[in-house]
Protein backbone atom coordinates (compact mmCIF):
# COMPACT_ATOMS: atom_id res chain seq x y z
CA UNK A 1 0.00 0.00 0.00
CA UNK A 2 1.28 3.41 -0.93
CA UNK A 3 0.36 6.72 0.60
CA UNK A 4 0.26 8.68 -2.64
CA UNK A 5 0.11 7.43 -6.21
CA UNK A 6 0.55 9.81 -9.12
CA UNK A 7 -0.69 8.47 -12.46
CA UNK A 8 -0.16 9.91 -15.92
CA UNK A 9 -1.75 8.61 -19.10
CA UNK A 10 -1.03 11.44 -21.49
CA UNK A 11 1.77 12.32 -23.90
CA UNK A 12 0.81 15.99 -23.83
CA UNK A 13 4.09 17.78 -23.09
CA UNK A 14 2.53 20.46 -20.90
CA UNK A 15 0.68 17.86 -18.81
CA UNK A 16 3.84 15.79 -18.56
CA UNK A 17 5.84 18.78 -17.32
CA UNK A 18 3.13 19.65 -14.78
CA UNK A 19 3.00 16.03 -13.67
CA UNK A 20 6.73 15.87 -13.01
CA UNK A 21 6.67 19.22 -11.17
CA UNK A 22 3.76 18.02 -9.04
CA UNK A 23 5.47 14.73 -8.20
CA UNK A 24 8.68 16.45 -7.13
CA UNK A 25 6.76 19.03 -5.12
CA UNK A 26 4.60 16.54 -3.28
CA UNK A 27 7.57 14.30 -2.53
CA UNK A 28 9.09 17.13 -0.49
CA UNK A 29 6.22 16.69 1.98
CA UNK A 30 5.68 12.94 1.79
CA UNK A 31 8.20 10.15 1.43
CA UNK A 32 5.66 7.56 0.29
CA UNK A 33 5.09 8.58 -3.32
CA UNK A 34 4.66 6.15 -6.21
CA UNK A 35 4.46 6.99 -9.90
CA UNK A 36 2.58 5.07 -12.56
CA UNK A 37 3.18 5.80 -16.23
CA UNK A 38 0.34 4.28 -18.21
CA UNK A 39 1.25 2.70 -21.55
CA UNK A 40 -0.21 5.67 -23.48
CA UNK A 41 2.68 7.88 -22.36
CA UNK A 42 5.52 5.47 -23.20
CA UNK A 43 6.25 7.24 -26.54
CA UNK A 44 7.42 10.35 -24.66
CA UNK A 45 10.45 8.42 -23.45
CA UNK A 46 11.47 7.74 -27.04
CA UNK A 47 10.96 11.33 -28.10
CA UNK A 48 12.74 12.74 -25.05
CA UNK A 49 16.13 13.03 -26.73
CA UNK A 50 14.68 14.88 -29.73
CA UNK A 51 12.38 17.18 -27.75
CA UNK A 52 13.54 20.74 -27.36
CA UNK A 53 11.01 22.36 -25.01
CA UNK A 54 13.09 25.55 -24.89
CA UNK A 55 12.34 26.15 -28.58
CA UNK A 56 8.64 26.39 -27.77
CA UNK A 57 9.21 28.64 -24.77
CA UNK A 58 8.93 25.88 -22.17
CA UNK A 59 11.39 24.84 -19.50
CA UNK A 60 13.53 21.79 -20.33
CA UNK A 61 11.65 19.26 -18.19
CA UNK A 62 13.36 16.26 -19.81
CA UNK A 63 16.18 16.53 -17.28
CA UNK A 64 13.59 16.21 -14.51
CA UNK A 65 13.55 12.42 -14.94
CA UNK A 66 16.97 12.33 -13.31
CA UNK A 67 15.63 14.23 -10.30
CA UNK A 68 13.35 11.37 -9.26
CA UNK A 69 16.28 9.57 -7.62
CA UNK A 70 17.39 12.72 -5.81
CA UNK A 71 13.91 13.10 -4.34
CA UNK A 72 13.91 9.44 -3.23
CA UNK A 73 11.05 8.49 -5.52
CA UNK A 74 11.84 4.82 -5.87
CA UNK A 75 8.43 3.38 -6.70
CA UNK A 76 8.20 4.11 -10.40
CA UNK A 77 6.08 1.85 -12.56
CA UNK A 78 5.04 1.60 -16.19
CA UNK A 79 2.01 -0.32 -17.35
CA UNK A 80 3.00 -3.31 -19.45
CA UNK A 81 0.83 -6.29 -20.28
CA UNK A 82 3.56 -7.93 -22.31
CA UNK A 83 3.24 -5.62 -25.31
CA UNK A 84 6.49 -3.76 -24.63
CA UNK A 85 9.56 -5.24 -26.27
CA UNK A 86 12.82 -5.84 -24.41
CA UNK A 87 14.40 -2.87 -26.22
CA UNK A 88 11.55 -0.61 -25.07
CA UNK A 89 11.95 -1.82 -21.49
CA UNK A 90 15.70 -1.19 -21.69
CA UNK A 91 15.12 2.34 -22.99
CA UNK A 92 12.70 3.01 -20.14
CA UNK A 93 15.20 1.77 -17.54
CA UNK A 94 17.95 3.88 -19.15
CA UNK A 95 15.74 6.97 -18.86
CA UNK A 96 14.45 6.35 -15.32
CA UNK A 97 16.53 4.17 -13.04
CA UNK A 98 14.55 1.64 -11.07
CA UNK A 99 11.43 1.75 -13.24
CA UNK A 100 9.41 -1.46 -13.02
CA UNK A 101 7.02 -2.83 -15.62
CA UNK A 102 3.75 -4.06 -14.11
CA UNK A 103 0.49 -5.36 -15.53
CA UNK A 104 -2.70 -3.30 -15.77
CA UNK A 105 -4.12 -5.43 -12.98
CA UNK A 106 -1.23 -4.57 -10.68
CA UNK A 107 -1.58 -0.88 -11.61
CA UNK A 108 -5.24 -1.06 -10.66
CA UNK A 109 -4.44 -2.78 -7.38
CA UNK A 110 -1.76 -0.22 -6.51
CA UNK A 111 -4.14 2.63 -7.25
CA UNK A 112 -7.03 1.10 -5.30
CA UNK A 113 -4.90 0.39 -2.25
CA UNK A 114 -3.44 3.89 -2.05
CA UNK A 115 -4.62 6.57 0.33
CA UNK A 116 -4.47 9.35 -2.27
CA UNK A 117 -4.43 9.19 -6.08
CA UNK A 118 -3.62 12.06 -8.42
CA UNK A 119 -4.13 11.62 -12.15
CA UNK A 120 -2.87 13.70 -15.06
Amino acid sequence: MSGIVCVINSCNLSKFREFLDFVLGISAFNDDVSIVFMKECVPIFFNASSLKPVLTGERDFIKTFGMLDLYDINNVFVEDNGELSDSVRKRLSDTISGITCISSEKCYTLICQSKHVFTF
